[in-house]
């Protein structure tokens, strides 16, 4: 059982302002060298050294072990994508913009999993709590300042609309408050895990305050109407349900056929974006998606279903999506928008890492993550990976949430909280 007797709550306290201010800042920071590095990664710094204090000062080998285990493990893909991309940086002689990208979208990554693995060092079981009463608190409160904006009439009509039109139609207001992304869908992580502890553990069904919290996240989460998102919390919840009854042993197979299963859609659906076949079908279910399709024809001539396409290098996509964009607004004008980003994840891998480092890649991001759970932690724990990893995946089909901190951090933190709450059950 890993639980520190002796509690530093002044580093407790000081964590959670490093967490809030951290929400709070967003994307603004400080351009060193000419290259922008957000606050929050300085903060979340902050953080970790705070819980390397604590393990200096109460110190506790067996958690600490325990905690880099789950960073080195969430890592993994990272770094093995950042040491495969320096061998295509130099075989293709990358620019340095492309090798910069390629190098700090990771290590921001890496940050957010170090920074969740400090946090469960700091706060044990209640990590996630502390974290999901910071994003909700900063969602409500942009929430509010909205209201206070525009005025509650103006405000409560644009919500109305939203909510009869499914979220197609969104008012201005909460149109900025949407592109508040990064809180968003680390939002959706947290009301997940509290759906499957309200589940799984009658102890937190009977907390009112985590009710409260939970009521106040789901209103936070549903104003920002994330909807493949509620997918992603959806199936997660299903995967959750299927696994709940079985034995341990048949729950650890469980887990780890499911991550077989994201490896295979996740090859399926990079076929299927990269085809005809994805406008046939968003087209035949009615559903907009927003010039994804056009995005994905033409990228088309970046990459090749073939063994001899060896990928482009981390950062190609983002820093050549980056450029275009800012060419086309010389040319155009803002007055046109421009997609400065791909919106699927999963294309972006395969273009950067080509056709024999995608599927080592996908092979960590689930069989390895889930393996490493189960063996350690038991059958539940890896379907709490199995869960994250489809909310994840779900949105990395439209999305940019591969390289979003916040997300990335809460992704880590669920599975490697409710590891040590098993622990302690």
């Amino acid at each position: 059982m890993i639980v520190s007797e002796r509690k530093n709550r002044m580093i407790e306290i000081i964590a959670l302002i490093l967490v809030i201010v951290s929400l709070y800042l967003g994307e603004s920071g400080v351009t060193v060298g000419g290259f922008g590095i957000p606050y929050k990664y300085l903060l979340e710094m902050g953080v970790v050294a705070l819980a390397f204090l604590e393990f200096m000062v109460y110190p506790n080998l067996e958690k600490g072990k325990k905690v880099f285990g789950f960073f080195m493990v969430f890592s993994a893909p990272m770094l093995i994508s950042i040491l495969y991309s320096m061998f295509i940086w130099i075989f293709n002689f990358s620019g340095l913009r492309f090798m910069t990208r390629g190098l700090f979208y990771p290590v921001y990554n890496m940050i957010g999993f170090l920074a969740a693995a400090a946090l469960v060092y700091i706060f044990e079981k209640r990590a996630v709590w502390i974290m999901a009463l910071s994003i909700t608190g900063i969602c409500i409160y942009r929430i509010i300042m909205g209201i206070l904006t525009v005025g509650f009439a103006e405000w409560s009509a644009e919500w109305i609309l939203l909510m009869q039109t499914v979220g197609i139609e969104v008012g201005p207001t909460l149109s900025a408050y949407e592109e508040f992304n990064e809180a968003l869908f680390g939002l959706g992580l947290m009301l997940l895990y509290f759906i499957i502890m309200f589940i799984a553990f009658r102890e937190y069904r009977r907390k009112f305050y985590l009710w409260i919290l939970f009521l106040l996240g789901m209103f936070a989460f549903v104003t920002g109407f994330k909807r493949i998102a509620l997918g992603g919390i959806a199936a997660g919840v299903i995967f959750f349900l299927i696994g709940l009854p079985m034995s341990d042993e048949r729950r650890k197979k469980y887990a780890v056929r499911i991550g077989i299963g994201m490896i295979i859609f996740s090859i399926g659906y990079l076929l299927i974006s990269s085809s005809d076949l994805f406008v046939a079908i968003t087209d035949s279910l009615g559903i907009d998606t927003k010039g994804r399709d056009v995005i994905y024809q033409d990228v088309n001539e970046w990459y090749s279903f073939s063994p001899v396409f060896l990928g482009q290098g981390l950062g190609y996509v983002s820093r050549t999506m980056a450029t275009l964009a800012e060419s086309m607004r010389e040319l155009l004008g803002d007055s046109v928008y421009t997609a400065g980003e791909i919106h699927n994840d999963i294309l972006r891998n395969y273009i950067e890492l080509g056709f024999y480092a995608f599927p080592v890649w996908l092979y960590l991001m689930t069989v390895f993550r889930i393996r490493y759970f189960t063996k350690n932690y038991g059958g539940k724990a890896g379907v709490v990976v199995v869960l994250s990893l489809t909310y994840m995946f779900i949105t990395y089909t439209t999305d940019n949430t591969y390289y979003y901190n916040l997300p990335n951090l809460a992704f880590a933190l669920l599975p490697m909280t409710y590891a040590f709450q098993e622990e302690i059950s």
